[in-house]
């Protein structure tokens, strides 16, 4: 499991300008590109201790090694930021994974990773790890090196992440759910994204807002998302029927949504129904069933 706590880490806060292991430089690590960007030197030199661990892993040839230090370098990331680290890195991000995302969202770190990354997409950790360093820069406009496996890779994530947090009753991955349910409310989704990836995150959303969010909120998605856009005209400024996606999008492509296909017959009541039906055979708490159930009934 990703989450599972191990018995070592990499950046304590003494340690978070610390050398590899292996005496290399995070300068030397392979892919480890410097980057122009206005975070501080500490925050270059702990995405290099992150991409060391990751090159580890790639090397080495004991699978439980492998998965060992991959396990560690989700757990890396997932540390708050307290004390000198949060002084060192200058962010008012709460976990490090936050302040590791501003810092690959620029430059071409990001880029220069992928061919490591895409080495681990195998094991689990790493999967949500790859999710929450580089949520940012999958969703920015014109990422030549982004496909389908990339956006799927980060999907499978967000839904492992997003129930770790049902599970333990925690909060831990909001600000990513934020993330994804802002870009779906206002379509801020690069043109190349494919349809299925978009419903997929629409789908997320809605299995997962009721833990992160008052019930209003998922009728406040619902809503959103079914949305014409701002600029389409209505003829007698009645306000649309938002009952169904395919009745009520603008006819320009680059105003649509990615889950919008004039072909498809579904609807997002629907959608979200369903997914809220099967989430409820995969409550294995008490406490994350009331919460689901409580919200249901105020839908």
């Amino acid at each position: 499991s990703p989450h599972k706590q191990p018995q070592r880490h990499s950046m304590t806060d003494d340690k978070i300008d610390m050398v590899p292991a292996n005496g290399a430089s995070p300068s030397s690590v392979p892919h480890a590109t410097p980057v122009k960007s206005p975070f501080t030197a500490a925050s270059t030199r702990m995405a290099g201790v992150i991409e060391q661990q990751a090159v580890r892993a790639s090397q080495s040839q004991d699978s439980e090694k492998r998965a060992e230090i991959l396990e560690e370098l989700f757990s890396d990331v997932c540390r708050p930021l307290e004390g000198k680290s949060r002084e060192l890195i200058c962010s008012e991000h709460e976990y490090f994974w936050q302040a590791l995302a501003d810092h690959y969202a620029t430059g071409s770190s990001a880029e220069a990773l992928q061919p490591l990354s895409a080495q681990l997409w195998d094991n689990a950790s790493f999967r949500c790890t790859y999710a929450l360093l580089f949520f940012k820069w999958l969703f920015q406009q014109g990422v030549p090196c982004v496909g389908v496996k990339e956006l799927n890779i980060f999907v499978r994530a967000c839904n492992r992440l997003f129930w770790s947090d049902v599970r333990s009753g925690q909060i831990r991955f909001l600000v990513l759910f934020e993330f994804v349910r802002e870009r779906i409310t206002t379509r801020r989704f690069p043109l190349c994204f494919p349809a299925q990836i978009g419903r997929n995150l629409l789908q997320l959303c809605g299995k997962f807002s009721l833990h992160y969010h008052p019930p209003a909120m998922l009728v406040a998605l619902m809503s959103e998302a079914a949305q014409p856009p701002e600029d389409q005209d209505q003829d007698d400024g009645e306000a649309p029927d938002n009952s169904s996606v395919s009745s009520v999008f603008s006819s320009d492509p680059e105003l649509r949504p990615p889950w919008w296909d004039p072909q498809a017959d579904w609807d997002i009541c629907d959608e979200v129904v369903l997914e809220l039906a099967a989430a409820f055979k995969e409550l294995n708490t008490e406490a994350s069933l009331l919460v689901f159930l409580n919200g249901t009934r105020a839908l």
